[in-house]
């Protein structure tokens, strides 16, 4: 009988021992359960928060930041065309009064990513100058031809145009390249509506 009691005891030691590896094997499968959904919920919430971070960076970015074509000589900048982000004063010309002109600037704009895809033209001497067409800026009021003043030509014309201080600036577009209606008419949109003094 001695015997029997020393088995059965060896049973429930048993018995106990694979109850213990199965309670401590359920309390690390719980809590390694906790620790991965914990750790996913901070990743996500993170990323979120990345994700929210940096939409703010580029909002902030698009609405505190524009980007303007610059005419120093001038003082004046325009917002760049979201069409035409590398818009760019390519040249820039002063001509002096003559008897048929009174004097004035002409600032040549170009892109040159569309100019490297062939979209603008470069072929002539003209066409060379005015890749996206040209701003001209004179006297307000004063005669682009005799008997016609630079605001009447604009109308006329239908082109861009607007007073800043003494001076009209008038857009003028070119057909000097092909196919460039939707950059033409998104620059003239552009300073019709932000053309601004830099002073």
């Amino acid at each position: 009988m001695a015997m029997n009691l020393k088995n059965n005891q060896s049973g429930v030691a048993h018995i106990a021992l694979i109850a213990l590896v199965l309670v401590i094997a359920v309390v690390g499968f719980a809590g390694w359960r906790v620790w991965d959904n914990s750790d996913k919920s901070n990743s996500n919430s993170s990323a979120g928060r990345q994700s929210e971070a940096s939409q703010a960076t580029t909002d902030n970015t698009i609405d505190s930041t524009k980007n303007y074509v610059e005419i120093p000589q001038w003082g004046v900048e325009f917002e760049v065309p979201s069409t035409v982000l590398d818009l760019k004063v390519d040249s820039f010309n002063d001509y002096p009064a003559d008897e048929n002109h009174v004097a004035s600037s002409t600032a040549y704009l170009n892109s040159p990513k569309l100019e490297a895809e062939g979209i603008v033209k470069t072929t002539g001497t003209q066409e060379r100058r005015e890749k996206l067409g040209n701003i001209t800026r004179q006297e307000s009021n004063s005669d682009y031809y005799p008997g016609t003043t630079i605001e009447k030509y604009a109308g006329d014309n239908k082109f861009a145009g607007k007073k800043i201080g003494d001076y009209y600036y008038v857009y003028i577009t070119t057909d000097a390249s092909e196919n460039t209606d939707t950059y033409l008419n998104a620059i003239k949109t552009s300073i019709e509506n932000s053309l601004k003094s830099t002073d």
